[in-house]
């Protein structure tokens, strides 16, 4: 997965180190693994990129209820 953050933030840290989400999720899935897709909406920041609390203890819940 890719961390829940700013549509802002994602630009910057794509623009900057030339990431590109779909190639790693390409790469990931194809040799076995499961992508876990969250929507940046659903999780708000302080800063633009740190998830408050309560959305980090959601993306924990989250992230746990996937793994099972």
């Amino acid at each position: 997965f890719r961390p829940p953050t700013t549509p802002q933030m994602r630009a910057l840290e794509d623009s900057l180190s030339g990431f590109s989400e779909a190639e790693i999720r390409q790469g990931f899935e194809a040799a076995g693994g499961v992508w876990i897709q969250f929507d940046d909406v659903d999780f708000a920041t302080y800063d633009g990129s740190h998830l408050r609390p309560a959305s980090a203890r959601k993306l924990s819940a989250l992230i746990g209820k996937a793994l099972k």
